[in-house]
């Protein structure tokens, strides 16, 4: 009998131990903040002159985001001509979706061909939307 009690005795030592590191290792300060520095609006550089641009901003392994990238490459392809189409990992690039003003994903930013911001959505569009819009820009 006495043996089990040393065991327990044992077993509940090394689990209070193993907790107070757990707890220990939590605790600790995190990363000092790094400042974030002026974006530069790759999308208006790396784009053709006197196009449109929509930029989609998504986050990766999102169902929404997968499904705007989608519609974003397939307008790539179709709409080739008329506007420039450019997707943005807001995980990879997070100061573009702060210099556009996006809190969530995905978010669609329309340009006009001076690369000033025409309109914002946040959330999905479809095909139809956004070429509603593109059309809207030329206009």
């Amino acid at each position: 009998m006495k043996t089990i009690n040393w065991v327990i005795m044992v077993v509940v030592l090394a689990a209070i131990l193993a907790f107070g590191v757990y707890f220990l290792r939590g605790s600790q300060p995190a990363a000092p903040i790094q400042p974030v520095e002026e974006p530069k609006p790759v999308a208006i550089v790396e784009v053709k002159a006197g196009l449109p641009k929509v930029l989609t901003l998504y986050q990766p392994e999102d169902g929404e985001s997968d499904l705007a990238v989608f519609v974003s490459n397939e307008l790539n392809k179709e709409a080739r001509g008329t506007a420039t189409f450019r997707l943005i990992n807001v995980e990879a690039e997070p100061q573009m979706a702060e210099f556009y003003g996006v809190s969530g994903t995905p978010a669609v930013v329309f340009l006009t061909p001076a690369g000033r911001l025409f309109r914002k959505h946040d959330g999905y569009l479809d095909k139809k939307a956004i070429l509603a819009i593109v059309a809207q820009i030329k206009n």
